[in-house]
């Protein structure tokens, strides 16, 4: 870091409160413009890139070298003698842009900001703060495919700025949109929603950030604590994920990207974009271990991570004592929100390379499968956590998906701890820094590093009468003793700090009663500390509860069906009700148990006809309601009608036939009805005995005399008491038509050993079978084969000579062939045949491709074809010339023959189109 001279301090420092210009005068900028990319083209690359286990990446880099001294535009500013340096930057078609700057220093009263053009994306002020001993600032991702770079200083200040634009990341696949697996769960989620185990890591999910490399590539890691706890921001991710000494200033993590609501599994909003933001980051780090083996890096942040993130440093485990019971990972599925995965199965040792093996005397931690959630690629990283909130592991990867039940490995946080047996290789060095021999650590809230408090829970739940208590944890850079009380404390609790005064880096215990209450409630408790002069605050959510109370029923549920809606009255606090159906009162003919969140079921696998019972109670954190609701419904008579055995797909000429099972509740015999819709007037059913319970239907009608199509056939069942309808649907079909043949056309010279074949889509047509042949016997082929497509070109060369060829269409009721045509193949061109020359031009083309010969002719055809050979243009030209343009204007991008036929000679010419 430099050292500057009097006269640099002494500089005009700009107002406090300066924000960049923005829009004004902004088109006075000139942009620098990168070429345009094909994002698809590059999605599909991705993928590929996947398939091969390459670490994810979501941009491409564009090299560049940008400076203020060459690029942009310097202005004077208003407010005293200070100056703005702008500089646009624009990658066209880009989903998101953030950048690579070198050679990076700002003097002590400059500022930088980055925006987008709309100004709803303002990143900065970075400042002198930011400069580092690497020279090194790399951005966050900016929304949208064009962004400012905005400095601010005094002018006197103007020859000591430095940096230089030398990456600019286009990122085709979207990272403020990636989409993620459905079957995730968002770290939203909580006993209020059923997920009560979740809560209990609710302070560790904190040190989980999904970072950037390079901006192209992303990660998941966490901030660990060490044996100072002083918050030195050390980060833990995966070595796989290709951090090193070099590029380790290009790491950009952000914070408490998460969704705000718990959204529910499978559901298709839980695989769509999230509210979660990306304002909290830190850019930049510094590599000080890893050990390929265990797949683990410790990074260090080269700046604190910012209080508004409100940093937790996770405790660690690197004993050799395998974790039990519960194990969780938190991590960033495709770059998407903070998700939480959770194993209650028995982990075991294992070996990368070897599966899911047990190898005794592995170095990784093997999860069989997940039980709630999955992993994905940008989960690599993520940490591995035991029942104590301290991580044992981090993701090396595996085949878990929301497709199945598979595996993941995790680099062992104990085999990682002596690691190589070097600083460079090992943890122990960086997360031990004194040598006391330490192998296991809780975490530390990163406000006890400050002038700050913490709470050892974040939620109290009482059940009155009873009472809780809460640590208070108070931060170590107080300079005079704490004393605590509630602000704002509810009527329906009394509480106590013991002590009520502590010195800094101690803690206090809050003692709270609960007195007698109607319902549940829910508030916020605010702890204030008051040291000197110094005030601090910190939040517990309190919820007071009882057992509760009796279940009232809305809906007894009779009178609907087979399939009953049982309702009850909405209770707050609850965490879910218990509903049993039974056979008798007494419940000993017990059916089935239901256990639901909502305050409504639909029962379902009962019998018709029949009467049952029920008891429903509620449970809560308190327990459940001391009675049962009890009451009893009935089921109706059964009246279903149901069509079985129906083939609703026929071929003509065909018959037929279907079965109706008729329910039990009718009264025989029954009288049945039929009508057909589109209506046929010669249409009738013969069906059997009326009495059984299924009869048999056959049309009498002759199905060949009707039109092929869909048809819906009523059938009406009634008995002197009820009357019930149900329907069905088949479709005929018949013979495909027969294709035509469309290139070649018939008898036509064929220029080129590799032909291509086209003949029309015909409807009702499954595929089409294509022969070739050097006779019209069709007993030489040179081809004979199925095609899904109307099209076939050859993919070897043909000799000369006359082909002969035909095309079927087919379906599962039969075929129909084309007329037989043949073609001759010349290998000379008409230039050849007729000592002519012929030139294409442009290629690739614009808006209009040219051709010219060197000979003038009449009756000559120019057609243009695309590349599956569908007819796009032809013109025959009369009068004679030797010179011909087509219109191209209106052709999307892609690939065109351009073919020019005279007599029975051609020549044909593929070309690229290019829109610019």
């Amino acid at each position: 870091m430099a050292v500057f001279s009097g006269g640099l301090l002494l500089a005009q420092k700009l107002p406090e409160k300066t924000m960049p210009l923005g829009k004004l005068a902004l088109e006075t900028v000139k942009p620098v413009r990168f070429p345009k990319v094909d994002n698809q083209k590059l999605l599909a690359e991705e993928v590929e890139k996947r398939k091969k286990g390459l670490n994810p990446s979501f941009a491409i880099t564009r090299n560049t070298s940008l400076k203020p001294a060459t690029h942009g535009e310097w202005t004077t500013s208003k407010d005293g003698p200070n100056e703005i340096w702008r500089l646009r930057i624009q990658s066209a078609g880009a989903l998101s842009l953030n950048l690579g700057i070198s050679d990076f220093y700002l003097p002590p009263n400059a500022r930088l900001w980055i925006y987008n053009l709309s100004m709803d994306q303002i990143e900065g002020p970075f400042t002198y703060s930011d400069n580092e001993l690497h020279g090194q600032m790399w951005t966050p991702a900016i929304l949208g495919d064009e962004l400012v770079l905005e400095v601010s200083l005094p002018t006197v200040e103007k020859k000591w700025l430095k940096m230089t634009v030398e990456k600019v990341n286009h990122d085709f696949q979207g990272i403020f949109s990636m989409l993620s697996g459905s079957c995730h769960l968002d770290v939203a989620c909580g006993s209020r929603e059923g997920w009560k185990l979740v809560d209990n890591y609710r302070e560790v999910m904190r040190s989980v950030g999904m970072y950037t490399i390079n901006g192209r590539n992303f990660c998941s890691g966490a901030l660990v604590n060490n044996g100072r706890n002083d918050c030195k921001p050390y980060f833990l991710s995966a070595f796989h994920c290709d951090v090193t000494t070099s590029n380790a200033p290009s790491v950009v993590v952000y914070w408490n990207y998460q969704h705000s609501v718990c959204r529910p599994l499978l559901s298709q909003a839980n695989g769509a974009n999230g509210d979660g933001s990306k304002a909290l980051f830190n850019t930049g780090a510094f590599f000080r271990a890893g050990f390929s083996p265990t797949d683990f890096i410790l990074l260090e942040l080269d700046d604190p991570v910012p209080d508004a993130a409100n940093p937790y440093y996770a405790g660690w485990n690197a004993t050799s004592v395998l974790p039990e019971d519960t194990l969780v990972c938190v991590h960033h599925p495709n770059t998407q929100e903070k998700r939480i995965s959770i194993s209650y199965r028995k982990t075991y040792r294992g070996q990368w390379g070897q599966l899911a093996n047990e190898v005794s005397f592995g170095n990784h931690l093997i999860i069989p499968r997940w039980d709630v959630g999955t992993t994905e690629d940008g989960s690599s990283g993520g940490p591995l956590i035991n029942k104590n909130q301290q991580i044992v592991g981090q993701l090396h990867g595996g085949s878990a998906s929301c497709s199945n039940n598979s595996f993941d490995a995790f680099g062992w946080f104990h085999s990682s701890w002596i690691g190589g047996g070097s600083p460079m290789n090992r943890l122990s060095e960086w997360l031990d820094p004194e040598n006391r021999g330490i192998t296991s650590i809780l975490g530390r809230n990163g406000v006890l590093c400050k002038k700050g408090l913490a709470a050892s829970v974040t939620k109290v739940n009482i059940c009155t009468p009873n009472s809780a208590s809460a640590q208070i944890f108070t931060g170590s850079a107080f300079s005079a003793p704490i004393t605590f009380d509630l602000v704002g404390s509810t009527s329906a609790i009394s509480y106590s700090f013991n002590p009520v005064t502590v010195l800094p880096g101690n803690a206090t215990t809050l003692f709270i009663s609960s007195k007698q209450m109607v319902g549940a409630t829910e508030s916020k408790i605010k702890i204030r500390g008051i040291s000197g002069e110094d005030t601090v605050f910190t939040e517990l959510l309190l919820v007071l509860n009882k057992t509760p109370d009796k279940v009232v029923v809305k809906n007894p549920g009779s009178d609907q069906g087979v399939e009953p809606t049982l309702s009850w009255f909405s209770m707050a606090g609850i965490f879910d009700y218990q509903v049993d159906i039974a056979g008798d009162s007494l419940f000993s003919q017990f059916i089935s148990r239901w256990v639901t969140l909502d305050s409504q079921l639909v029962i379902k696998g009962l019998d018709f006809d029949k009467t049952y019972y029920y008891r429903i109670r509620a449970r809560n954190e308190c327990g459940q309601s001391p009675d049962y609701t009890f009451g009893r419904f009935f089921t109706p008579l059964d009246l279903g009608l149901q069509i079985v055995d129906l083939n609703n797909v026929l071929c003509l000429p065909s018959d037929l036939k279907a079965g109706l099972k008729i329910g039990s509740g009718f009264i025989r015999p029954v009288k049945i009805t039929y009508a057909i819709s589109p209506p046929v007037p010669t249409w009738k059913f013969i069906d059997g005995d009326a009495v059984a319970n299924v009869i048999n239907l056959k049309a009498s009608a002759v199905l060949d005399s009707l039109k092929s199509g869909s048809y819906n056939v009523k059938i009406v069942v009634s008995d002197v008491k009820n009357s019930k309808e149900t329907n069905f649907n088949f479709q005929l079909k018949g013979l495909p038509p027969k294709p035509s043949l469309l290139i070649p056309d018939d008898n036509e010279v064929l220029l080129v050993e590799r032909p291509q074949l086209s003949w029309t889509n015909t409807s009702l047509t499954d595929n089409y079978s294509l022969k070739v042949s050097k006779n019209i016997d069709f007993n030489e082929p040179v081809f004979a084969g199925e095609r899904n497509l109307n099209f076939y070109k050859f993919s070897q060369d043909l000799e000369g000579g006359t082909y002969y060829w035909w095309v079927k269409s087919k379906n599962d009721c039969g075929e129909s062939a084309s007329d037989i045509r043949k073609f001759k193949l010349n290998l000379n061109d008409l230039g050849s045949i007729f000592k002519w020359q012929i030139a294409v031009e442009p290629n690739p083309v614009d808006d209009r491709v040219n051709i010219h010969i060197s000979e003038k002719l009449q009756d000559v055809t120019i057609s243009v074809y695309s590349i599956e050979g569908r007819l796009l243009f032809s013109q025959l030209y009369l009068e004679e010339q030797n010179h011909f343009s087509v219109d191209t204007a209106h052709f999307p991008s892609g690939m065109y023959i351009v073919r020019v036929l005279y007599k029975q000679g051609s020549f044909s010419k593929r070309i690229v189109k290019q829109d610019y």
